[in-house]
């Protein structure tokens, strides 16, 4: 027995959904024309018996786009179909793409030259896979080269500066790139390029090399939901709009849905870029455990006087007269002062004992007080 009615093909703008019937258009297509367009061109390009999902990639594609994939989607359909009429169950006959195939083939006719695999059997497998989907076309080189395939093509490198918070232009401005709960900020500086006559040029200069590689930074690290970006500040209205215009053709680039909504009274341009996973920075990386994510750790003095406090409210308040201080060397050294003055003296004041005691790996903000009765 063939059982399909709850298997789907999918790709990028369109699921095929053998023995089911009726086209949907995703909602997420806000215009109702555009969303009927799409509906009739695909009800004139599918043949009874199948029904198709329309996902939101379809939006602006031709009728010929639209139908070049669902011929790709029906042909394989049919192909699992006959497949079953010959051989002998119990068999698998098609198997859901994962997550690095999907984007293997989202990533066909957007400008990819060619893709390279150190792997012998996912070079076999994604072979197969784009013949299957009608890309035989896309080349796809196996690389069995001595040095490691990251090291020859620099992807470490360029895979470590996600982390950088600055981004430095080739003009010598630079980006700065913040993170929130609620959004990202990236901030545009001028740096080391001041310019020699023009100041306005300058700035719109700045502002369009830094236009090209906020969307690139954007696509590097996977941002996603609301973006700001702080360019420097234009006096002119025709500039802004030519920024404006900029930034919409650098994001065209994205696969990922991304939207340029303008810029505010306050100069910031704001951006809504779909999400689909986390950002690299979170697959790659961790919140630092010492900072929790902030960026900024207390400073030794800060961490000191917490310290003291805490000290006088355990010997003023409770039976304990004896305290061990745990943490960073640099802390208790500050704690205890030249030749151990503050911590005699905080000894002499409540007429009890401190000891302290080094931890190695413990960060500046790091510490813990042991209490005892002696």
């Amino acid at each position: 027995m063939l059982c399909l009615q709850e298997s789907s093909l999918i790709r990028e703008d369109s699921a095929c959904l053998p023995d089911d019937k009726g086209v949907g258009v995703s909602k997420k297509i806000d215009s109702v024309e555009e969303r009927k367009r799409i509906r009739d061109a695909v009800v004139h390009n599918i043949p009874e018996g199948y029904g198709v999902i329309v996902r939101t990639g379809a939006e602006g594609k031709t009728e010929e786009d639209i139908k070049k994939e669902l011929d790709v989607l029906l042909r394989n359909a049919e192909a699992i179909t006959k497949k079953a009429d010959y051989i002998k169950p119990p068999v698998l006959l098609y198997k859901k793409m994962s997550s690095a195939d999907k984007m293997i083939i989202e990533l066909i006719g957007k400008g990819i030259d060619e893709i390279v695999i150190n792997d012998r059997a996912v070079y076999d497998h994604i072979s197969e896979l784009l013949a299957f989907y009608g890309e035989e076309d896309t080349k796809v080189i196996f690389y069995d080269e001595t040095v490691p395939l990251f090291e020859n093509y620099m992807v470490e490198s360029k895979a470590d500066k996600i982390f950088d918070k600055k981004v430095w232009l080739k003009s010598g401005g630079f980006l700065v790139i913040e993170h929130t709960e609620a959004m990202d900020v990236i901030d545009v500086n001028t740096g080391k390029f001041t310019g020699k006559k023009d100041i306005e040029k300058t700035i719109l200069k700045t502002n369009i090399e830094a236009a090209y590689e906020a969307a690139r930074q954007i696509r590097l690290r996977n941002l996603s939901g609301i973006i700001l970006i702080d360019f420097i500040d234009m006096k002119s209205e025709e500039d802004r709009q030519e920024l404006i215009r900029v930034m919409e053709a650098a994001v065209k680039k994205d696969r990922v849905k991304t939207y340029v909504h303008g810029i505010t009274r306050l100069g910031l341009m704001e951006i809504t870029r779909k999400k689909t996973v986390n950002s690299n920075a979170d697959i790659i990386g961790r919140v630092c455990p010492s900072c929790r994510g902030n960026g900024h750790l207390p400073n030794v003095e800060y961490t000191c006087e917490k310290i003291k406090r805490e000290i006088g409210v355990i010997f003023s308040s409770t039976v304990f007269d004896e305290v061990t201080v745990s943490s960073n060397k640099k802390v208790l050294s500050a704690l205890a002062g030249k030749g151990d003055i503050y911590i005699k003296e905080l000894m002499d004041k409540y007429k009890k004992q401190i000891v302290l005691k080094e931890i190695d790996t413990a960060s500046i903000n790091f510490y813990e007080i042991e209490r005892k009765k002696v």
